[in-house]
């Protein structure tokens, strides 16, 4: 672990909260709307092909009936998922999708899904976010990633064998936008972020990646591990000369197009959080032209 971290220095706390918006984020992929309908989009989200001899990266998704607060549509949130998948297997992965009912697979779902039931404040948004944890405990731990994370340099071996002998590993700070460890890890956690919410159900809003840090903080940044492996913010860059490009994304195996890269990085945020799909596939390409060989 490393106890030099310091997440205030990470971000200011605006930045916190709009980054909290993004944890459970999206990104956008251009689909011909003739030839592909929102229904057919929707019965493939969760369909497998299996991927012999690739490492698993997972994400979570979950309809969200009312109140979602995402800035995008249910719709955009399909399409959204199917270029996520797409990615990850351009870049070597085997993506799958997890979605409540393997949540609810878990033994101890039903003990610790009724503790968030009592936070009344809680939206559905943010209650699903505390829930991938567990979905990712009912499938046997590795890799999650939010779905609008998009590979940058090669980490498949890491696929296989996980870093830090499988301690629980959140790759961006404290965010978890990409996180790794066993099956025991995710439970781990999963039951000291819902204590932890417990604790604050009297706060207006809490997520999985407040409670991160406030249960970092309160252990002296030892009850899991952090790493700086996530370009946070890809767009605030102009010009990616080789110089540019060896700062900003040397080590960096993913960039995060969340709600807060689009706010640091566009005029218009709200437009660009529905239009990241189109620009994460075009900066991807402009980043594999200008630093990649």
């Amino acid at each position: 672990p490393k106890n030099s971290y310091n997440p205030q220095e990470q971000f200011g706390m605006r930045h916190i909260l709009i980054a909290a918006l993004a944890l459970c984020g999206a990104f956008l992929f251009v689909f011909n709307r003739s030839e592909t309908s929102v229904p057919a989009l929707r019965r493939n989200l969760y369909e497998e092909h299996e991927l012999v001899d690739r490492p698993v990266i997972h994400t979570f998704y979950a309809r969200i009936p009312y109140m979602k607060n995402t800035g995008m549509s249910d719709d955009e949130d399909d399409e959204l998922i199917l270029a996520w998948k797409h990615a990850w297997r351009e870049a070597g992965w085997h993506p799958k999708v997890l979605s409540l009912n393997d949540a609810k697979k878990h033994p101890e779902f039903h003990n610790l899904s009724p503790m968030l039931d009592s936070m009344r404040k809680m939206t559905y948004y943010d209650k699903y976010c505390f829930l991938r944890w567990i979905a990712m405990a009912q499938v046997g731990g590795g890799w999650m990633g939010d779905y609008d994370l998009f590979p940058l340099h090669d980490f498949t071996a890491q696929g296989f064998e996980l870093p830090n002998d499988g301690r629980l590993t959140v790759h961006d700070g404290h965010v978890p936008s990409l996180v790794s460890g066993t099956a025991d890890e995710w439970l781990r956690l999963a039951k000291l972020l819902i204590e932890n919410a417990e604790e604050h159900k009297r706060e207006r809003f809490w997520s999985d990646m407040f409670g991160l840090r406030d249960i970092g903080q309160a252990s002296g940044w030892t009850d899991y591990v952090t790493s700086l492996n996530v370009l946070k913010f890809p767009l605030i860059e102009e010009k990616w000369t080789e110089e540019v490009c060896a700062e900003q994304t040397d080590g960096k195996i993913a960039a995060h197009f969340s709600h807060s890269a689009m706010k640091r990085g566009t005029s218009d945020m709200k437009k660009a959080i529905r239009e990241r799909g189109r620009i994460a596939v075009e900066w991807l390409k402009m980043w594999k032209e200008a630093c990649t060989d």
